[in-house]
């Protein structure tokens, strides 16, 4: 019998099935005698009874068949999604659920139909299998099943099964794969099913029930181990699909509370039932990556999926509390709601999963062949596991660095709460050695957590410090993601003013040396390197103690950490850590030359103590600006890069910051004056600052400046020298900040250092027998442009003052 005549067979038996339910008595005319053996029709009454209808389904799974088996030839597949096919199949499958017949299926019907019985049941899986052969790689039939809600009513049928597995596996087979070939890369229907209230829930549920990881007895009690995993497959399959929409993050945000405790079910199952750990079985790879990526994507932007990770709670069923080795089922739930169980963190035990899930050791095999091929496979399963760990931690990381769920579980106490867990992992947890992956969460969850200057300065309590742990960690070997992790967790525990001098006591500025992460072979690592600069800067602001360190190490056999910051500086080709790079002698130069001693001293050729033993303070500065008087040139042009990226950029806290350092080592220097006045003169060419970074932040230190003026007229792009250039600022006149968000922007305070710097510098250069010009002339010019009209906090007398020093 051909294709179309079976067609036409089915139309007939759909007619009168329908009649059937909804109950019209049959007439002649409803049903139409078919071409090909027309007395094979069995028509339904409203007399017929159960087993008239059951013969009714099966000769509909009989048709089916055959039309599904014909269907595995792809020629046919256009042609029968063009016949009236799918949409008998869509209106079989409903008669079959009961389901009401609509065309805009958005939600689960309350209740869910039950589960389908005899020969309905096998009828369903023939309409499934149909389905499935027509959509197999081919999207037209996907987007024809579409329009009659087919793949909505089959979330329906996979509803009514979800907890029945067991004993409708053949069903659950059927509807899954077929809802996997109707949805596979085709964005309408995973839509669809995305904005289907509870179908994402009813799916995991249902892979869940099919099949859920058993690490220690395998699920060797479950019958047809095998099938059962590959259904539960698909279905998370589907999910993960849909999960990647570009829409899904909405959707399942909103769903976090629901979706969760699905989510995570697969993952808790494979915890340890003691503290042994759990070797990792890779054909678990798929369920598990699915469910970790999920929870991942969403906890890393959703406040909602943070607070659900974070509170959730799990118990398990009292048959599984006994003496059985393998986990048993876990009800999960959000806390604070009532349960008469032993509920344990959800957030423990994701803890547990990342410490105590390990790859096994292989038996050894001798045969060269069979060991290589060994050999790849455990590489496989460390990628997956790594993979499936690395969600799950980037997960925990996300959860660290939420502001509200921040200080609970820093206050969680004893070695069983998040900050005792959190140390254990710096020293790689208590199951195996060499656990990077552990020291990798711990860096950055602690990095997260120390945000707050409480909790900065209780984290180097000496009873309690995390710097034992952490100083083994800073050589140059440590893996590349340890070390981003850990210049990010000490930049954050340097900005507590407290911590400055126990981190720079400890040897951490040394030691962000010896790692080598202002080294060349660092400079495809720009978050090291930047984070390694930020740990600098802020040891440095405020701390003369740290401060001399990083311009005279208190070993010989230690480097300067100002070497390594001058040659980074001149090397780098990003001009945000440029400018960080700049920042750090800001910092240093500041606090250095604010300190008493510095006052009453004067440089000293640098000579570097032979031992670590304290030197008398004053003669450590009086090395510290010998330092300064040394590298004058390197740190000039570094500050004076600043300055012009300043200025290009329209930053005026960088212009500011470069000038005012500029300014004080002018002062305190006549040698340093010189260099910098000759160097304000030089050319700008195309060594100016890169323009290509984006804007430079930081939260370590308050963005919060002066009032600021917006000049009325930007900063002249044609100037030959910065002296020009600043004299094009000292010029600008103030005017309200809503005339110009272009322009540049310069404050009073700004105003005076450079008046400041230009007065001391062009004396000094004058004083020098400079030949390129009179230095007196070109700089008094440059003063005298000065505009003090309209300008507060007395730039008349601060100019008169300038031009006073610079003439005398």
């Amino acid at each position: 019998m051909s294709h179309l005549a079976i067609l036409a067979r089915l139309e007939l038996l759909h007619a009168s099935t329908l009649l059937r339910l909804s109950g019209r008595p049959e007439r002649s005319s409803d049903i139409h005698e078919s071409i090909d053996h027309p007395d094979s029709v069995l028509p339904v009454t409203e007399d017929s009874d159960q087993s008239t209808a059951e013969e009714a389904w099966d000769e509909v799974a009989s048709l089916l068949k055959v039309l599904g088996d014909g269907l595995r030839e792809e020629s046919l597949r256009i042609p029968l999604g063009k016949t009236s096919l799918p949409s008998t199949l869509a209106d079989l499958l409903r008669f079959a659920l009961d389901s009401p017949s609509t065309t805009a299926s958005d939600r689960l019907p309350s209740p869910v139909p039950g589960c389908p019985q005899g020969k309905k049941s096998q009828a369903i899986v023939e309409i499934c299998r149909v389905a499935g052969n027509l959509c197999f790689d081919c999207d037209e039939n996907r987007s024809i099943l579409l329009e009659y809600s087919f793949p909505q009513t089959l979330i329906v049928l996979i509803a009514s099964i979800a907890s029945t597995i067991d004993s409708n596996v053949n069903l659950a087979k059927s509807a899954l794969g077929a809802l996997l070939n109707i949805s596979l890369d085709h964005d309408q229907t995973q839509t669809a099913i995305l904005n289907m209230e509870g179908a994402l829930e009813v799916l995991i549920k249902a892979a869940n029930n099919c099949y859920l990881p058993d690490p220690v007895k395998g699920n060797s009690s479950a019958d047809n181990v095998e099938l059962r995993r590959a259904i539960s497959g698909w279905a998370w399959r589907v999910v993960g699909e849909i999960s990647l929409l570009e829409s899904a993050s909405t959707v399942l945000s909103a769903q976090a509370e629901a979706l969760f405790p699905h989510l995570v079910l697969p993952i808790l199952t494979y915890l340890p039932p003691s503290s042994s750990p759990v070797p990792f079985k890779p054909e678990d790879v798929l369920i598990l990556t699915t469910a970790t990526q999920i929870i991942e994507a969403n906890t890393l932007d959703s406040e909602s999926w943070q607070h659900t990770l974070a509170n959730s709670r799990a118990s398990q069923s009292e048959s599984s509390v006994d003496s059985s080795p393998a986990p048993g089922p876990w009800s999960i739930q959000q806390k604070g709601r009532e349960s008469e169980k032993e509920e344990i963190s959800v957030w423990s035990l994701i803890l547990d999963f990342v410490e105590g899930v390990y790859i096994a050791p292989k038996e050894e095999i001798t045969d060269q062949e069979e060991r290589e091929e060994q050999e790849e496979e455990e590489e496989e399963e460390i990628l997956s596991l790594g993979s499936i760990k690395g969600g799950l931690i980037k997960s925990i990381v996300a959860v660290a660095g939420s502001d509200e769920l921040a200080e609970s579980l820093f206050e969680a106490p004893g070695r069983t709460g998040f900050l005792g867990r959190m140390k254990s992992f710096l020293s790689g947890g208590n199951v195996q050695e060499d656990r990077e992956d552990l020291v990798i969460c711990a860096v950055l969850s602690l990095g997260n957590l120390a945000r707050s200057d409480a909790r900065c300065a209780s984290l180097l309590e000496p009873s309690s410090s995390i710097l034992p742990s952490i100083l083994p960690l800073m050589v140059s070997t440590t893996d590349i993601k340890i070390q981003h992790g850990l210049v990010g967790l000490l930049k954050n525990l340097a900005v507590c003013d407290q911590n400055k001098s126990i981190l720079g006591e400890a040897g951490v500025i040394e030691q962000i040396i010896q790692m080598k992460c202002l080294q060349p072979e660092r400079d495809t690592v720009s978050s090291v390197q930047g984070g390694a600069i930020g740990v600098l800067k802020n040891l440095a602001k405020n701390n003369l103690s740290n401060s001399l360190r990083i311009l005279s190490p208190p070993s010989s056999t230690d480097e300067a950490a100002l070497s390594s910051i001058l040659a980074f500086n001149a090397r780098s080709d990003d001009f945000s850590l440029q400018a960080e790079s700049a920042r750090v002698l800001v910092n240093v130069i500041r606090t250095l030359l604010s300190s008493p001693h510095t006052i009453t001293s004067e440089p000293k050729p640098e000579s570097k103590p032979d031992t670590n033993t304290s030197t008398d303070e004053v003669e450590r500065v009086q090395i510290a600006r010998g330092v300064l008087v040394e590298k004058k040139d390197e740190i000039t042009k570094a500050l004076i890069g600043l300055i012009k990226g300043g200025i290009g950029k329209k930053y005026e806290i960088l212009c500011a910051e470069g000038v005012m350092a500029l300014a004080m080592l002018a002062g305190s220097s006549e040698a340093i004056a010189k260099t910098i006045g000759a160097a304000l003169l030089e050319p700008i060419s195309s060594t100016s600052p890169r323009a290509e970074s984006s804007s430079i932040t930081d939260s370590s230190e308050s963005s919060s400046t002066a009032p600021s003026a917006v000049a009325s007229t930007s900063v002249s792009k044609n100037s030959a020298t910065l002296l020009d250039e600043l004299a094009v600022l000292l010029s600008l006149q103030p005017q309200p900040q809503s005339i110009s968000s272009e322009a540049f922007t310069i404050s009073p305070a700004l105003k005076g250092n450079i008046s400041s710097l230009l007065a001391i510098s062009g004396r000094a250069l004058s004083s020098d027998g400079y030949t390129k010009g009179d230095p007196r002339e070109q700089f008094g010019k440059a003063l005298e442009r000065m505009a003090v009209e309209n300008t507060p906090g007395g730039m008349a007398d601060v100019k008169e003052k300038a031009l006073k020093i610079l003439r005398d």
